[in-house]
C-alpha cells in the first residue's frame, strides 16, 4: 500500500529510479526494462509521460551526467560512488539541465530524499553536495548562454573543457547574464 501523503512524482521518480537501475544489468532493450517496472507498479502508470521523460533523459545524457559527477568528487573515485547514487545524481542532473518545468530545488530534494529511503545513511548529504554544485554550474551556464551551446566558440576562447570555458566567460561578463541571440 502506498503512503497517500507521497506526492506523485515522488513515486514516478522511484519507477525511474529502479528502471535505470535495472537497465544498469540488463542486456534487453530500455523501453523493455522500463515497461517491466511500469507493470510492477501499476500506480506510475499516472506519470507515465514523465517517467518515461525522465528515464530517457538520463539515457539520452548518461555519459555527459558522469563527467558533470566526476567533476564535483573531491578525493573520490567515480567507481566508488554507490550504483543507487550515481542512477540518483544523473536523474538529479537531468531534472536540473533538462526539465524546465521542475525548480532545481525540487530535484535536488527529490533526490535527498529518495536517497534516505534506497541509499546509505551517508548518501543524502554526498547527493545534496554534489547535486549542489552542479546547479551552481546550471546557474553559471544560464549567465553564458549563447556562448556555451557553440563549442567551436569554446575551441576559439583556448579553452579544454567547459569549467574553464564558463569561468573565462563569466570574468568577460562581469557575472551578469548575457546572451548572443
Amino acid at each position: 500500500m502506498i503512503n497517500s501523503k507521497i506526492h506523485p512524482r515522488r513515486i514516478a521518480r522511484e519507477g525511474v529510479l529502479q528502471a535505470l537501475y535495472a537497465q544498469q544489468f540488463s542486456e534487453d532493450e530500455p523501453a523493455i526494462v522500463l515497461k517491466r517496472v511500469m507493470a510492477l507498479y501499476p500506480e506510475k502508470k499516472k506519470n507515465s509521460k514523465f517517467i518515461s521523460s525522465l528515464f530517457q533523459c538520463v539515457l539520452d545524457h548518461v555519459d555527459w551526467a558522469n563527467d558533470m559527477i566526476k567533476s564535483h568528487l573531491q578525493n573520490w573515485e567515480f567507481d566508488r560512488v554507490a550504483q543507487i547514487d550515481r542512477v540518483l545524481l544523473r536523474m538529479g542532473i537531468c531534472e536540473i539541465f533538462y526539465m524546465d518545468d521542475i525548480p532545481p530545488k525540487v530535484s535536488i530534494s527529490e533526490m535527498v530524499e529518495i536517497s534516505k529511503v534506497y541509499s546509505t545513511e551517508e548518501s543524502s548529504g554526498f547527493i545534496n553536495g554534489i547535486l549542489d554544485a552542479d546547479y551552481k554550474e546550471f546557474q553559471q551556464k544560464k549567465i553564458v548562454k549563447g556562448f556555451t551551446t557553440n563549442p567551436s566558440l569554446m575551441r576559439k576562447a583556448g579553452a579544454k573543457d567547459y569549467k574553464s570555458y564558463s569561468k573565462k566567460i563569466l570574468k568577460i561578463c562581469n557575472n551578469k547574464p548575457v546572451s548572443l541571440e
